[in-house]
């Protein structure tokens, strides 16, 4: 037998605390175990009020400590067993102040009426499916702990460097009773090892005595958990009161035939398509099962709040701060499937210290949040942002042709890094899409892909691609291995731009420009700028597939799970999904600010551990001078006439400038330049962020000389979109 204390480790909350420990002495096994206890809280249910972490006022010393150091998180987890609530970031634009992430996480199943807290449901077999309650019956174990650390040689599955700022675990555990398929409830298993077990959580809490001596092993010693041999297998628990089980037992192929016939009269009684796959699954269930050990199942939910780092988004343009719900869980027997879901809530308005319509430290913030469900572009589906034929750099300078290369085609400025425009980053994205999809099922990540070997494939036709060269053009995208209908969710508040007075931007060959008037703000989207990429402010987002296209060798994060075995390992190849192999993940959209996360996993084998939002989320405390130079060098595309200029009613009155952004970066002169006398000085995106955000998103049209607004790419047919994902 083994411990279930050390299997816990495997957790990320205790994997820190053992990583820590590992910091001075060769195997946390060794460690004192005073300083293993100094990292956790255990709890007993009861004492709801102590699950939680409030971080009182930051010092001056702390707001000028490296974000890797300084205090982050604040959180409670008091609601019920199967929930955190009020998780609170602190980032330094709002002066540390608590901004609301999320108002709850909680942990159950999804199902037709909706979600269900406080189960999980696994498959036993082909016919046999039993739920598991999160309940105080179940709970072996409630801690809270402080202070892990992750790196790459991590043995649990996140080995990757990371500091754990604090992390809530709550562990159930449950034995299946074979014949029957009853589940039993921890505080029901008769077994003396679960007493150890627990004896040794108790001598983990505050205030029992340990010896100077006591080492970390001393608490590692239940015998409670081991996944069966080969040789445990025996052929079938005989029920004598099951004749088919008996009739299997003894090979009596006359009565299992029988048997068989009754099954496929009542398939058909119950108006089954197939009556006779309900026979076979029915006998097929009493297939060799594990005499020798008691079946048993661990469940393991927990929220890890990671201190601020830049490793969230591939290219590292911003600083955040992870959070890792996550739900595992690991069987001694073979199970047929598991079902499990996670329901995101963030506040329908921006909180602050708990005042729900906040104002941020950014004037162009919306209180109301809402959500962006993105697709990222894989290699064949980026476009590189054109110049148009007219405007060849070889025909306006001398010696432009030789720095871009040859054809008309540029993503950035010299030595910038590319412009994120939405149809150079992204396959497709839906704005506001609770107005198409608001309660639907969302395929996003498809194992069949695997089963079937499938490889990338093309949707034709599937997006309309528009840019200042081509207006109102479909294109093809692709479809990497398991990749579903969206890749991301973003959760934040929209923006709104400065008053505009005037619009010009360079299409085709002339320049065409329009005055503005406060009536046109909603034909111009002016006040519901959706920030993407990189959302600066108040941003919750969610990844479970980063395209390869804008990784880096040092992305270790962005890459997915891969290689031997059913579910793969973490981290391993770029552009693959970022959840194990053997499950598929569905979204659902509840509303503005809420959404539901739900993973079916096929066969979870014995002894191995299922992990359910492994990639966890993201939250973004500050952007970096990547976002700043990609601000610069959207402002000075505009100079050359290539995306949209805007001129506020303030910059209308102030005095004309000479805005040679472009000369200054290209040594040509600025289109721009000659345009602004006597209009006033531009909007820049570099003073605006929803400039930014807005010219990500659009671009400018002409139909008879009238100049209006499109989006730079959008989904033709939505439909397509999501039901290409269930191929058969």
């Amino acid at each position: 037998m083994a411990s279930l204390m050390r299997l816990l480790f495997d957790t990320m909350p205790l994997g820190g605390a053992r990583e820590s420990l590992e910091l001075v002495v060769a195997s946390y096994e060794y460690a004192p175990l005073a300083d293993l206890k100094v990292m956790l809280a255990p709890l007993e249910p009861t004492e709801t009020a102590k699950m939680q972490a409030k971080l009182p006022p930051l010092t001056e010393r702390e707001e000028n400590t490296h974000i890797s150091v300084r205090p982050v998180w604040s959180f409670e987890g008091s609601r019920s067993l199967h929930s955190f609530e009020n998780i609170e970031a602190r980032p330094k634009s709002e002066s540390f102040r608590n901004c609301r992430v999320l108002d709850s996480v909680s942990f159950g199943l999804d199902a037709e009426q909706g979600f269900e807290p406080g189960s999980l449901e696994v498959a036993l077999d082909e016919v046999r499916t039993v739920k598991l309650p999160l309940t105080a019956d179940a709970l072996v174990m409630n801690v809270l702990c402080r202070n892990g650390i992750a790196t790459p040689v991590s043995p649990t599955a996140w080995p990757v460097t990371a500091v754990h700022e604090y992390g809530a675990l709550r562990v159930f555990v449950y034995e299946v009773d074979e014949v029957s398929g009853e589940v039993i409830l921890a505080k029901d298993i008769q077994d003396a090892e679960l007493e150890v077990f627990r004896e040794n959580v108790q001598r983990l809490r505050e205030g029992s005595p340990t010896a100077p001596d006591e080492l970390v092993e001393s608490v590692l010693i239940d015998d409670f958990w081991t996944p069966p041999s080969k040789d445990d297998v025996s052929a079938v628990v005989v029920d004598p009161a099951d004749g088919l089980a008996v009739a299997i037992a003894e090979g009596d192929q006359a009565t299992i035939e029988q048997y068989r016939q009754a099954l496929i009269k009542k398939g058909e009684e119950l108006g089954m398509p197939e009556p006779w796959l309900y026979a076979f699954s029915v006998i097929a269930s009493y297939t060799p099962v594990i005499a020798a050990r008691p079946h048993r199942i661990v469940v393991c939910e927990f929220l890890s709040l990671h201190k601020g780092s830049d490793d969230y988004t591939p290219g590292r343009p911003a600083q955040g701060a992870r959070l890792y719900p996550v739900i595992m869980l690991q069987s001694t027997h073979d199970l047929h499937g598991m079902r499990a879901a996670l329901k995101f809530t963030r506040p329908a308005l921006t909180t602050i210290d708990g005042e729900p319509a906040a104002q941020c430290h950014c004037s162009e913030m919306n209180a109301e949040l809402d959500t962006l469900l993105v697709s990222d572009a894989n290699e064949s589906d980026s476009k590189n942002f054109r110049l148009p034929g007219w405007m060849d750099p070889s025909l306006i300078s001398p010696g432009l042709g030789s720095i871009f290369g040859g054809p008309p085609k540029l993503n950035g400025l010299p030595g910038a890094p590319p412009l994120p425009l939405w149809d150079v980053i992204f396959a497709y994205v839906l704005a506001n899409p609770l107005k198409q999809v608001a309660g639907r099922r969302l395929p996003v990540v498809y194992r069949a892909d695997l089963e079937k070997g499938r490889k990338a494939r093309t949707l034709e036709h599937a997006v309309t691609f528009q840019n200042s060269a081509s207006w109102g053009t479909y294109r093809d995208i692709t479809r990497e291995p398991r990749q579903g209908a969206f890749d991301n969710i973003h959760v934040a508040p929209s923006m709104r731009m400065p008053e505009i007075t005037e619009v010009f931007q360079s299409v085709g060959p002339t320049m065409n420009r329009r005055s503005l008037t406060e009536a046109d703000r909603e034909a111009w989207h002016f006040d519901e700028v959706a920030m993407a990429p990189i959302c600066a402010h108040n941003c919750f987002h969610m990844h479970w597939r980063w395209s390869a296209s804008v990784q880096s060798s040092t992305d270790d994060t962005a890459r997915g799970w891969d290689g031997e075995g059913s579910t793969g390992a973490p981290y391993k190849t770029p552009g693959a999904s970022l959840i194990p192999k053997n499950q598929d993940l569905f979204l659902r959209l509840v509303d503005k600010t809420t959404f539901v996360y739900e993973a079916e996993v096929a066969q979870p084998r014995a002894g191995e551990w299922q992990y359910i939002c492994h990639h966890g989320a993201g939250y973004v405390l500050e952007t970096g001078w990547e976002v700043d130079a990609g601000r610069l060098t959207q402002d000075g595309f505009a100079g050359l006439g290539l995306i949209p200029t805007f001129i506020g009613k303030e910059e209308a009155d102030s005095s004309p400038n000479a805005w040679d952004l472009a000369s200054v970066l290209l040594g040509v002169p600025s289109v721009a330049d000659a345009l602004l006398t006597p209009h006033g000085q531009p909007v820049t995106a570099m003073k605006n962020w929803s400039v930014f955000y807005w010219r990500n998103r659009y671009t400018l049209a002409t139909d008879a000389d009238f100049i209006f607004p499109v989006e730079r790419v959008g989904i033709r047919d939505l439909e397509q979109v999501i039901n290409e994902t269930n191929l058969k």
